[in-house]
This record gives structure tokens, sequence and C-alpha cells, in this order.
């Protein structure tokens, strides 16, 4: 059995939601059946949040879990963190402290150059969002390259939704975070960085990300895209749990 002292918090991606992670949960092994399991919704852990920036969702989130200095943290329960994409993203600025193991799935570490191109395009999309119709602007976002090897899109539903997603896209757009690259290679043994074979786009920063992380902690998941958790959840599922022996 599982310590139960122990949790999995899964984090989501741009346009994701919580259920995102229930096909990856369905093969959770039996040893981990036991543990809670946190499925996070972006948009519930931004409503207190008055600025959107990366720093002020951490200082949120770990506000909810409670001080790492208090003398009672011995006693709280460790800490597991998965993040696809955005999700991932997100978790690299909580602080390390609160966790015991990070997932990043397709998570980028920062941008070391064209940070204005970014923040423009960005920038472009968000606006967009908020002039064109929901449905014809899905599809378009669904075409970038990012996505081109995706085995399965998931159907998502913007109506309603697309001031946030807006103010979203730019409040934690790549062009917004800091290249992150120190503070993983300083936490090596605690971060795992899991890429699709076939996703274009992050199979370019698989050799920096072993150099980082070393060979153990990158993890090529096969014959699948940028979205992991959707083409391979079984994979997935395997890869995670199985670099969590030391919690059972």
């Amino acid at each position: 059995m599982v310590n139960p002292k122990f949790e999995i918090h899964f984090f989501h991606g741009f346009l994701g939601e919580p259920s995102d992670w229930d096909s990856v949960l369905n093969f959770i092994p039996d040893t981990w059946k036991s543990v809670k399991i946190y499925k996070h919704d972006l948009s519930k852990d931004c409503e207190r949040i008055e600025s959107l920036t990366f720093e002020t969702w951490a200082h949120a989130i770990e506000g909810e879990w409670g001080s790492v200095l208090s003398p009672q943290f011995s006693e709280t329960p460790q800490r597991i963190l998965v993040g696809y994409s955005l999700g991932g993203r997100l978790c690299l600025h909580i602080k390390p402290e609160f966790y015991c193991h990070l997932f990043l799935i397709a998570a980028h570490p920062g941008l070391k150059t064209g940070l204005v191109e970014r923040a423009e395009q960005d920038q472009i999309w968000a606006e967009s969002l908020l002039t064109e119709d929901p449905e014809v602007w899905l599809e378009r976002w669904n075409r970038q390259l990012v996505f081109s090897q995706d085995l399965l899109r998931p159907k998502r539903c913007l109506k309603e939704r697309q001031f946030f997603w807006s103010q979203v896209l730019m409040g934690f757009s790549l062009s917004r975070q800091k290249n992150l690259a120190n503070k993983i290679l300083t936490h090596k043994n605690k971060i795992h960085w899991l890429v699709g074979e076939k996703d274009l786009n992050y199979q370019n920063l698989k050799k920096s990300m072993q150099i980082l992380l070393g060979e153990n902690h990158v993890v090529e998941i096969t014959d699948a895209g940028h979205g992991v958790l959707f083409d391979q959840p079984e994979l997935l599922s395997k890869a995670i749990f199985e670099r969590c022996s030391d919690v059972v």
C-alpha cells in the first residue's frame, strides 16, 4: 500500500478541464487506489487571483496547502504533482518544498529567445478569441503544428468561456514565463519530463532536458503527439507511477 500521507495533484492544460485525466486514472495501479487524488480546475484556481501571473497562481495554490515552514509540515501529506502543457508550466512555479515528485508532460521550461514574437502571437490568438466565432477559433487552434501528430483531440466547448481563456492565454503566455532551466537542474531528483514520440515541437527540447535531468528522468511516450494523456493514457499512467516507487 502507498503511504497515506501522499497525495496526487493533476493540473490540466490550456482549454482543458479536470476530466481530461480520467482516462489516465483508469489505469492507476491497485496499490495507489487508496491515495487521495485531486484533479485541479484552472478556472476555480484562478477565481481567487486578481491578476493572472505565474507567481500569483503558485502563491494561491501554496496558500491553500499551508506553509511549509509550519512545525506541523512533517505531518502533512507529501505531494506528487502532474501537469500537462500549461499545467506543467504553472507547476514549475510552485516551491519544490511542496512536492516530492513533479511530472511535466509536454511542458516548456521557458524560452531563451523569441519572447517578443511569442507575445505577439499569443496576443493575436487572445484577441481573436474575443471576436471570432468560438467554434471557428477552436478549429484554427487545433490546426497548429504542435497538434498535427495528435491521434486524438479532445472535444471542447468555448461558448461563454472566451473571456476567461483569453485572459489565461495572455496572463500565462510562454513569453511571460522565465526560463526555469536552473530551477529544474537544482531540483532534478524530483522532476520528470515526459514527451510524446511524435510531438514535433517538443521533441526539439528532449536533448536539453536530458542534459538538465539525466536520461532516466526524461521519458518518451511511444505513438503519441503533444496530447500524450489523450493519445496514450495507459502508457502515461505506467510511466508516472513506475517512477514513484519510493512512495509505495
